[in-house]
């Protein structure tokens, strides 16, 4: 759950680097942020900030002032390089320590191609590090280390401990270890690494290694020398391992480049990488890699920019001036390499990681409608979760119009044409399998129960995408994967879950198209034999790319297997739009797949399919209006229950202010009015007095609160403090309302907070929620409309629920009940009432029964058990269900096949209207909230982010995302794990070559603490808050580019070349190193200013 960034200016380009980074942050922060940290290199001084956000700051905001305090880059300063990171813990805790970008060595003094010069590798990484294959590493055979013993065999090999616990940094330090070029240090460091732990970290071995490469000796030469100097007191060396050292130092020496390390590293780690790596030999350069983790670079005139969020490339300044994208597959890595000159241009070469040699890349998409849609400046701020609630119904009537004339009709044909195929549904054990996570699943079950009730043949699977991926990868018997349900409980039992779904339509909904889980089992259920459907906010989105294989660029078809709301990128972390939407967008679904269903599959007449679509017409077009527009009772009870919840902060305001004023001015209020009544100062009173101040002092809060609850008409005896909301409905609704309500009050204070809690008043509400009730509880009840027949059970129990929740009173007052709902009827136990005003159409059932106006729901009850009656013929037309059911001969019949229209309207589009009536009065709670605290010390919050700020699950649960999917064996063969203690102590084959252990505390032998000699270690240092100007030596000198041609047209940079300077074309100016305390050196560095200098000035 982390996120990268970045950016490449050149003279030419039209917008600053701050303006940017601001706004591609908006977009990545959604990947979650709990520390952010960048990295900004120009030609001559390259800077690092790392930090923990604050809980309540905005983090675009925040890196745009860390970035601006770093100075503002001129033009003719460029090119400038920016690399950020937005961490949300995964490894380890998050502190600034552990926030990108990381760096193993961290800046040391050392000398590239006969420069002397200060090195510092870089990168930043979302996704997760499990373990490297170090055998085949170094081409031998496969051996892979874990996390654990990868640190303990680096920390030997680099000569100091990891300086912190998160994966990224063992990444940073094989990067450290692996690029070499041009740097004799390292590539002796780099020849050793892969013998034993002694001799990997024996000085004298490295030292003859430099020596002989700084004196420029060949294979052989290097290899007598070796042998020369090569320790007595250690196992011998074989002739063959001492050439093959040689060689590899050599080559190392002239090929290890910062692009091939990263190759390398990703070729043989195990987890899922999204990589950005700098180095200061390369200041206007970056290479990315992508495996199993998105990443996206992006070019226009004097520009190149790279994020993990396709959407950050097409929002403010970098969407407006975005000309071409290319969005990097499977095992991508792409070097980036700027220059500067009379034009901005860069040069972008791309490599796999099957044969690791680079070619200029060329196959760029053109900006086209297909791609992502710009993310609206409104939604930066304000009140961002209200937006989307008035654009609510909007956004719901561009769906509807999807259905009638756009990509979603041709969708819905496909997709209803594949899932009623007799050849495919004969040769497949499941019909359909959905999946997603959270609100997406959710609202996907329930359309899956509505689905199952429109066509029963339908044989459909629903689950959490981690279950199926569970199932599909690991989970094949009864044993639980990390407690996901097994897949004989999810699947058909019998038969392997990868079996059970070969042939079968399978539909992935995740709003943002790249939730992690459902991501995977999409590629997962694809590898099965599926045919992979998926719902999104957007055409362009992960799973469309790449489990679909949608193409983006201009001229490109637009694919049949892609749902779209077309809601776009929502930057809510409180999701209001993005579930209402794809709610309706599978009700227009259901609607258009049981009208393509065969007779026998379908349960439902034609006119009931229109009537349906008539009522879900209606609400979205005249109902959801109302309800979205800020005056319904709704946003009243809201704003009622805000005054609730923001009372603990106003009653301690009040006190403080109180005990403030009358302490400083020594009159406590009972004394004062005694002393101006007369009383005397030796009266007996005054003790009197003294304690009924000292009451009030203890009391006061309690004593304001009920006179502010006088004032504004609430309960008086409602218990004080923070109060908890309890929401009752079916399934879908109360789970996605209190996951709304919960991250509306995220950023909330314990004075002004509220917890929230839900149950379904059919199952185990009782049982979930009796125990929370206390008096001033809030009680939220969606009320099924029970003037149905098919409803008037379920509305019973509902109300049967809200009486047992209220009956548990004291001092005669019990929870506060809100019922939701479209019928007028309020029982005694309700205390407020949101009755939608909708003229809803009456239905066959109601006529038949001859409800007329009675309220009461056990009276309805009694009068549907009765046998129903004609209908009086000037009825008949304007009834729900009178054509199709409207059979004088078989009556009871004919009502019994009519609920099944009942039971839908409930599920599709009463039920949306309670859940958009529960945004708009939990929205109006915490917007009451938070303007209301803004007056008591400023505790206002955003009600649209929590801390976490995730709006994307990129977490890989509950499998590894390093393994593979096998649908041979339905098995994953998953990372070896290994006890890392016991692992290192074989790794340092004690018995073989009698050394020791490695002694960080210096209690080894000498052997060992040579291995920490200082000419290995630079020291500590804690970068979080220090700006470094480094020395530049291009290391892309040894790459054999031609950095000049073969670039995309208008995306060259032409380097400069001065005849007046004698140093090679490709070093840069090399001023003095520059800490923020002012001193002029580097941490290690014993050398003179004079040496610092650029090399053709000294």
């Amino acid at each position: 759950m982390c996120g990268n960034l970045g950016l490449l200016l050149g003279e030419d380009c039209a917008f600053s680097a701050e303006d940017a980074a601001e706004a591609m942050t908006r977009v990545v922060a959604m990947r979650g942020a709990q520390s952010y940290g960048f990295w900004r290199a120009t030609p001559s001084q390259l800077s690092v900030h790392r930090a923990v956000l604050r809980k309540r700051a905005d983090l675009a905001t925040t890196l745009r002032s860390a970035l601006a305090r770093k100075g503002r880059c001129q033009k003719d300063q460029r090119p400038l390089v920016v690399g950020a990171h937005l961490r949300f813990a995964t490894s380890s805790r998050s502190f600034a320590k552990e926030a990108h970008p990381h760096s193993w060595l961290g800046p040391v003094r050392t000398e590239v191609n006969g420069i002397k010069t200060t090195r510092i590798v870089l990168c930043t990484h979302n996704g997760d590090f499990e373990a490297l294959d170090i055998g085949k590493l170094f081409g031998g055979d496969s051996r892979p280390m874990a996390l654990d013993e990868l640190r303990r065999w680096l920390s030997v090999r680099l000569g100091r401990p990891a300086p912190c616990a998160a994966d990224s940094c063992a990444l940073a330090g094989c990067l450290d270890l692996l690029f070499a070029a041009g740097d004799a240090t390292s590539a002796a460091r780099l020849a050793l690494a892969r013998l034993d732990d002694i001799r990997a970290g024996d000085a004298t071995l490295r030292s003859t290694l430099i020596d002989g490469l700084k004196a420029g000796l060949d294979a052989d030469a290097l290899t007598k020398l070796l042998k020369e100097r090569y320790p007595s007191n250690m196992a011998p060396l074989s002739a063959p391992d001492a050439q093959r050292i040689a060689k590899d130092a050599l080559a190392e020496f002239q090929k290890g480049d910062l692009r091939t390390a990263v190759v390398r590293v990703l070729k043989n780690a195990h987890g899922a990488f999204g990589v950005a790596a700098h180095a200061s030999a390369a200041p206007g350069a970056v290479v990315l890699g992508s495996v199993k983790q998105p990443m996206i670079v992006g070019i226009g005139r004097g520009f190149v920019a790279y994020a993990s969020e396709r959407a950050a490339l097409h929002v403010g300044c970098v969407g407006s001036h975005l000309e071409a994208r290319y969005v990097l597959r499977e095992g991508d890595v792409i070097s980036v390499v700027s220059g500067t000159g009379d034009h901005c241009g860069a040069v972008l070469q791309r490599a796999t990681l099957a044969d690791g040699s680079f070619s200029t890349l060329e196959d760029f998409d053109g900006v086209s409608e297909l791609m992502a849609r710009p993310v609206s400046p409104s939604q930066f701020g304000g009140d961002v979760v209200g937006k989307d609630l008035a654009d609510l119904p909007a956004v719901l009537r561009a769906i509807t119009r999807s259905f009638e004339d756009g990509p979603n009709k041709m969708t819905a044909s496909a997709f209803s044409s594949k899932l009623f195929d007799a050849q495919r549904r004969a040769s497949s054990h499941l019909d359909l399998v959905i999946i997603g996570v959270e609100c997406s699943l959710w609202v996907a079950e329930q359309w899956a129960v509505n689905l199952r009730a429109a066509c029963p043949s339908l044989r459909v699977v629903v689950a959490s995408s981690n279950k199926a991926l569970a199932a599909l990868t690991a989970c094949h018997n009864a044993i639980t994967c990390n407690g996901a349900t097994p897949s004989e409980t999810v699947f058909p039992p019998g038969l392997k879950a990868s079996q059970a779904c070969r042939h079968a339509l399978a539909l992935a909904v995740s709003h943002s198209g790249q939730s992690f889980p459902t991501l995977h089992a999409a590629r997962a259920l694809k590898a099965a034999g599926a045919d992979v459907f998926c719902v999104a906010g957007q055409l362009d989105v992960v799973i469309a790319d790449d489990v679909i294989g949608q193409q983006f660029a201009p001229g490109s078809p637009v694919t049949d297997r892609v749902f779209s709301t077309n809601a776009g990128i929502r930057l809510a972390e409180a999701a209001s739009l993005t579930t209402a939407a794809t709610h309706h967008l599978l009700t227009e679904l259901l609607v258009r797949v049981a009208r393509a269903a065969p007779a026998r599959d379908v349960a439902l007449s034609r006119h009931d399919l229109d009537e349906l679509a008539t009522l879900a017409r209606t609400s979205v077009e005249r109902d959801l209006p109302k309800l979205c527009g800020g005056a319904h009772d709704a946003a009243v009870v809201g704003r009622a229950w805000g005054d609730h919840a923001v009372e603990p902060l106003i009653a301690f305001t009040a006190a403080l202010i109180y005990i403030l004023v009358t302490v400083t001015a020594g009159l406590p209020i009972a004394h004062a009015i005694a002393q101006a009544c007369g009383l005397s100062k030796g009266s007996p009173w005054n003790y009197v007095i003294l304690f009924a101040d000292a009451l009030l002092y203890t009391f006061f809060t309690v004593v304001f609160s009920l006179l502010l609850r006088l004032i504004q008409g609430r309960t008086l005896l409602a218990r004080f403090g923070k109060r908890t909301c309890l929401v009752l409905d079916v399934p879908m609704v109360h789970q996605c309302a209190v996951a709304f309500a919960q991250k509306l009050f995220g950023l909330s204070y314990g004075l002004n907070g509220c917890e929230f809690a839900g149950g379904n008043p059919g199952d185990h509400a009782v049982h979930k929620c009796l125990h929370r009730i206390v008096r001033g509880t809030l009680v939220a009840v969606g009320v099924p409309d029970g003037r149905l027949k098919a409803l008037v059970d379920v509305e019973c129990a509902t109300f049967l629920t809200a009486l047992q929740l209220k009956s548990l009173s004291n001092w005669g007052v019990g929870a506060e009940v809100c019922t939701v709902g479209h019928h007028s009827y309020t029982p005694d136990v309700v205390d407020r009432a949101v009755i939608f005003d909708f003229d809803r159409p009456k239905f066959l059932s109601e006529v038949r029964h001859n409800m007329g106006s009675t309220v009461e729901p056990v009276a309805r009850r009694m009068l549907y058990l009765a046998e129903p009656t004609p209908s009086p013929p000037n009825v008949r037309g304007r009834v729900v269900g009178a054509v199709s059911h409207g059979s004088e001969q078989d009556l009871a019949g004919a009502l019994a096949s009519h609920a099944v229209v009942e039971a839908l309207y409930e599920g599709r589009v009463a039920s949306l209207e309670r859940l958009v009536a529960f945004y708009v009065l939990f929205h109006a709670m915490a917007e009451r909230v938070s303007r209301v605290s803004r007056f008591f010390f400023y505790l206002r919050f955003d009600t649209w982010r929590s801390q976490a700020g995730t709006r994307v699950a990129t977490t890989p649960s509950p499998t590894s995302p390093a393994a593979a999917v096998s649908v041979a064996t339905g098995l994953m063969d998953d990372v070896r794990r290994v006890e890392s203690s016991a692992a290192f102590r074989d790794s340092m084959h004690r018995s073989r070559y009698g050394g020791s252990v490695l002694d960080f505390s210096g209690r080894g032998n000498r052997t060992a603490r040579d291995v920490m000699d200082r000419s290995w270690r630079p020291g500590l240092m804690d970068m979080s808050h220090r700006s470094l100007t480094l020395n530049d030596v291009s290391a892309y000198s040894n790459l054999g580019l031609d950095l000049s041609s073969s670039g995309p047209s208008g995306y060259r940079f032409r380097l400069p070349q001065s005849s007046s300077d004698p140093s090679p074309p490709h070093l840069a100016a090399q001023p003095s190193v520059v800490h923020e305390d002012g001193s002029h050196h580097t941490q290690d560095s014993k050398e003179s200013p004079e040496e610092l200098r650029p090399a053709h000035a000294a």
